[in-house]
């Protein structure tokens, strides 16, 4: 069970095998089950102790399978959706899954006579009953216009996006309608608390400002005090986005209005993606977005991304302090030993030019930036027609698109953004999905792979990798095959790609120290099993040293599923 890991600092390495004492520990698995081969499942850890198993079929409604502190199941109950056909369920989109008041809430989004609408559903945490169905927000006009391509090309941006304060349980709903031709309409947001009562709803409106498109970019929710939004701002053109900037705002409680700033510093950059944390020793918010290459007049070295041949894009950092809305720090994020650690020992002829994926903030305020080569293309077969959640009627599915999730790069950079370490891990995964910058971030709470309607292939919830940082550590978790992980050669050529993820096994790869151990995270394998995991399920403790997911177990032909419980 050797691990070929690869590592970096600015010197070279060693590769070392696991060791019991930095292998996560497997607290609990529960019996086995048949694998949800359809649909879209989700796990939620409550401070009850209890566990939720959440299974979106397509046409059966919501499954819910309570596991009780002892990880032992209690009760599996059905609800049925009323406000759609349970048929419709295949067409909708998780905004997201929390707990809030000692429940289980789901926000979904759905299509109704051809209108976007976001439901709350409401979860009793001890037996799973649906206590509450609610329609809580809706816009006027077909799902087809709300959204406006020339605006800014990343077509994940949602209708609505629903975010929680980390710290507590007051979260925020905002809703994006690009149709109507009143920028001070176009953004609307309501601030709820834990027992959902509404406490704020304002338009972000930029009305002293000539801005002909305001659409929603991250959003965080500061408890009872308020909501800070982060939000493009264009004057679309013929060819380009003239006049682009990136805008934020806060709405204290009780207010109408937004409080808001243009940061200048992002004039005709074309920000494309956005990541938002909140560092709670310094009460900064950090503000990591994408720009892309054909607006931003920047030297080369600055282009540290690429999603496909022709897609490059830089990465640049902003720090903001929410109270004032001031910039305290912004840069680009570049990354020279991580080039250098590629080409030394992953045998790169040139830069490493993965995508940001996420990112980490650290007590001392540096940032573990997340990275993973990848590369998108258009499969050339047979298309499906289906309409999409926002009422956008398709000729192709995700499964018309092929991306290689490649080598993982983790870039340390100080609280100056200096990059100070970085260390890299081989691998080659293809997906059938349209996998996009900030993947990572998005995928657990604001997105999911409905298996169904064209989409059987799309096995992306499998792909990519997930990062914990606990007790001074990184962990590093992804599906791979056996040779991959006992082959000692670090080129990243010699890897055998994964199409097929049951073939693979979890591996757990952990970096300490300018170490990095690498094991299986359910145990070495036996000739003819695989273990591996769902990431996009995993779910994670409040303090970040544990985490559920689903595990499943391949002997030939025959598979099972189990719920997991992990320790770091």
């Amino acid at each position: 069970m050797s691990g070929k890991l690869m590592v970096t600092c600015l010197c070279a390495l060693s590769v070392l095998y696991a060791s019991a004492q930095n292998s996560p520990q497997i607290i609990a698995q529960s019996q086995s089950f048949e694998e949800p081969e359809n649909g879209a499942s989700r796990l939620l850890l409550m401070q009850n102790g209890h566990t939720l198993f959440f299974h979106f079929t397509p046409g059966r409604g919501i499954d819910v399978t309570v596991y009780g502190p002892d990880h032992r199941e209690r009760v599996v109950t059905h609800a049925n959706i009323e406000s759609w056909k349970n048929q419709r369920m295949r067409f909708s989109e998780l905004r997201g899954i929390y707990e809030i008041n000692g429940q289980a809430v789901v926000f979904l989004e759905n299509q109704i006579q051809w209108k976007p609408r976001l439901y709350r559903f409401i979860f009793d945490s001890n037996n799973g009953s649906l206590l509450s169905e609610k329609l809580i927000a809706s816009l006027p006009g077909p799902a087809l216009l709300s959204r406006t391509p020339e605006v800014h090309d990343n077509q994940h941006s949602p209708v609505f996006m629903v975010r929680k304060d980390p710290s507590s349980d007051y979260y925020a709903v905002a809703m994006s309608d690009l149709g109507t031709r009143n920028p001070g309409q176009q953004l609307r947001v309501c601030h709820y608390s834990p027992q959902h009562e509404l406490l704020s709803d304002a338009p972000f409106d930029l009305a002293d400002r000539p801005f002909k498109y305001i659409d929603i970019a991250d959003m965080y929710v500061q408890g009872d005090t308020s909501v800070f939004v982060a939000a493009f701002a264009y004057n679309a053109g013929v060819f380009q986005n003239r006049d682009s900037r990136l805008v934020i705002g806060t709405l204290p409680r009780g207010r109408q209005s937004f409080q808001t700033a243009l940061l200048e510093h992002t004039a005709r950059l074309q920000i494309r993606d956005v990541a938002m944390k909140y560092h709670p020793q310094s009460g900064m918010l950090y503000l990591l977005t994408s720009a892309e290459e054909k607006l931003l007049k920047k030297s080369g070295e600055e282009f540290i991304m690429r999603k496909r041949f022709y897609e490059r894009y830089a990465l640049l950092m902003n720090i903001i302090d929410p109270r004032n809305l001031s910039v305290k720090q912004h840069y680009f994020v570049v990354h020279p030993l991580l080039n250098k650690y590629a080409k030394e020992h992953l045998q790169y002829r040139y830069a490493y030019e993965g995508v940001a994926q996420d990112f980490h903030i650290n007590a001392d305020g540096t940032t573990q930036i997340l990275f993973e080569e990848l590369n998108v293309e258009a499969a050339q077969h047979t298309s499906f027609n289906h309409n999409d959640s926002t009422g956008g009627f398709h000729t192709t599915a995700s499964g018309n698109y092929i991306s290689r999730l490649g080598e993982i790069g983790i870039s340390r950079l100080d609280t100056a953004g200096r990059e100070t370490e970085s260390y890299a891990i081989a691998k080659d995964q293809m997906a059938q999905a349209n996998v996009d910058i900030f993947h990572i971030n998005h995928r657990n709470q604001s997105g999911w792979t409905f298996r169904d309607n064209g989409d059987w292939l799309n096995l992306s919830g499998f792909g990519s990798y997930d990062f914990f940082h606990a007790g001074g550590k990184d962990y590093i978790l992804y599906n791979d095959a056996t040779a991959n992980i006992e082959d000692k050669r670090e080129d990243y050529r010699s890897k055998e790609r994964i199409s097929w993820f049951s073939r693979t096994n979890t591996v757990c790869a952990v970096y300490d120290n300018g170490q990095i151990t690498k094991t299986y995270l359910y145990g070495a394998p036996q000739a003819g099993t695989s273990r591996f995991s769902q990431l996009e399920m995993i779910t994670r403790s409040k303090d970040g040293k544990s985490f559920a997911t689903m595990m499943i177990e391949r002997t030939g032909k025959k598979k099972e599923a189990r719920v997991v419980w992990v320790t770091l």
